[in-house]
């Protein structure tokens, strides 16, 4: 064996090794892809293959409103550019701290759904509404409270072209309003209506409403079991099956990305595509995705190109899981215990329990990022190739002055063996070179490496050498 092993003399090669890859924590961290990471925490996708710490979260001076366990929540803008929260029974207006609407305290059950759907109009509704039990509620052009009586409770809306879809939470009916010119939803007009029966014909199951979208000319509507759309016109309306792999457990997970539908099942993190296919993306990530307290409901948004799902594990602190939609690779993120999450002004918000209005992402945060990312497992010798690895090289750069970069290297048994600290001085330069001091040769082990940092910099790639054997 040990002849077999000879170095060749002047037979060294190169391997340039990314961070591209994302997360993965459900492989191996032997057969994970070599750019592929079993810990992959606030770091900046956009960043890739390079490795780099997301930006920080700026804390607003809008908020004040505490929200409790279990607590329906979503933020969005007024009309008039202030910013709302819907908590429960209440609609405040934010920016000026103030109750815009209060159901009273005898309504059977509370506000459950209030979006802005641009463009859109209900009730001569400038776009933004409330539905409750027992009315529409909405936004009119000067950013006052109106509401119009109706005859059925409603927890989702969802408009295609000229026709409003309704639908209650866990019902087993969907209403298709086509409103006719000039004409108000009204007692007086109920033949406008087309009702739709959403359990599977034939097989005599009820399938509760867990969310409605548009996309791609069609109605769909969610169960937590399954995925359906709705086709053809007024009067001859029909429900269509897309997929029993994975319904929605959850409507504020429901989020259009782009050319596609993202929603958070049962079996974790599902896809429409325009091909009207339902995959499941979370292969990867699922034990972060399903162990769900769902006390505490998930939420998510659409930005960037990422899809950002808001997590309260079972156990543990409340986390940020992203998905980024071109790459088709997932990262996660630490994030204090939000309740809505939501795009406004092409800025990503967070509402927090505590009544905190966070910026997710701002240039301007303060905040103290400590990020990690962990290798799959690098293999000494290859005996196909009958190479060995000679040395590993991490390229790293200081991109502020309190910046600090550790590795360490955690070898098959677990044993970890600390590298040195990276931090910037003035006689050194920013852009530097770590050896990873491992004494390769027929004894090393197999291992991983870990490297965390604190602050604003960027580790540019690893580096390794193999030297050719005989």
């Amino acid at each position: 064996m040990k002849e077999q092993w000879k170095p060749i003399a002047k037979s060294i090669s190169t391997e340039i090794m990314d961070f591209g890859g994302g997360l993965n924590i459900t492989d191996s961290p032997y057969t994970l892809a070599e750019n592929e990471s079993c810990k992959c925490n606030n770091i900046d996708m956009d960043a890739f293959p390079a490795l780099a710490p997301r930006q920080g979260r700026e804390k607003t001076d809008i908020g004040l409103i505490p929200v409790y366990d279990g607590q329906i929540c979503e933020i969005g803008e007024l009309v008039n550019g202030d910013i709302y929260l819907l908590c429960d029974n209440n609609i405040w207006n934010l920016t000026t701290q103030t109750l815009l609407f209060a159901v009273p305290s005898n309504t059977k059950r509370p506000m459950p759904h209030f979006r802005i759907l641009d463009g859109g109009q209900v009730c001569d509704a400038w776009g933004t509404f409330v539905q409750t039990s027992h009315s529409i509620m909405y936004i009119d052009r000067y950013g006052e409270l109106q509401s119009e009586d109706t005859f059925f409770g409603i927890s989702f809306v969802a408009i295609l072209g000229d026709d409003y879809y309704y639908a209650a939470k866990d019902g087993d009916t969907i209403y298709v309003y086509s409103p006719i010119k000039n004409m108000t939803l009204s007692q007086d007009n109920l033949n406008t209506y087309d009702i739709m029966h959403t359990w599977k014909q034939g097989a005599g199951e009820l399938r509760g409403v867990t969310g409605l979208v548009t996309y791609m000319d069609k109605c769909y509507f969610f169960t937590k079991t399954g995925v359906y759309n709705i086709i053809g016109k007024r009067g001859n309306r029909k429900i269509q099956e897309v997929s029993q792999i994975g319904g929605c457990i959850e409507k504020a997970t429901i989020a259009q990305c782009s050319n596609k539908v993202i929603f958070l099942g049962s079996n974790g993190v599902n896809m429409i595509s325009t091909s009207n296919k339902v995959e499941c993306i979370s292969d990867k990530v699922k034990d972060l995705v399903t162990n769900i307290d769902f006390f505490s409901p998930p939420c998510a948004a659409y930005y960037n190109g990422k899809y950002y799902l808001n997590i309260y594990p079972t156990n543990g602190a409340t986390y940020l899981m992203v998905y980024d939609i071109e790459r088709g690779i997932w990262s996660k993120e630490d994030i204090p215990p939000m309740v809505a999450i939501s795009v406004i002004n092409n800025v990503l918000y967070a509402y927090s329990k505590g009544g905190e209005l966070y910026k997710l992402y701002s240039p301007n945060s303060d905040e103290d990022i400590t990020w990690e990312w962990e290798s799959s497992v690098f293999k000494p010798f290859s005996i196909s190739e009958k190479t060995m690895l000679e040395r590993v090289n991490i390229s790293v750069e200081l991109q502020e002055d309190d910046a600090r970069v550790m590795s360490e290297v955690i070898l098959e048994n677990g044993d970890v063996i600390p590298l040195s600290t990276i931090k910037y001085s003035d006689n050194e330069e920013r852009i530097r070179k770590l050896e990873v001091p491992i004494g390769f040769g027929m004894g090393t082990p197999s291992f991983r490496l870990h490297i965390k940092g604190v602050g604003r910099a960027k580790v540019y790639a690893i580096e390794k050498q193999f030297k050719k054997v005989r």
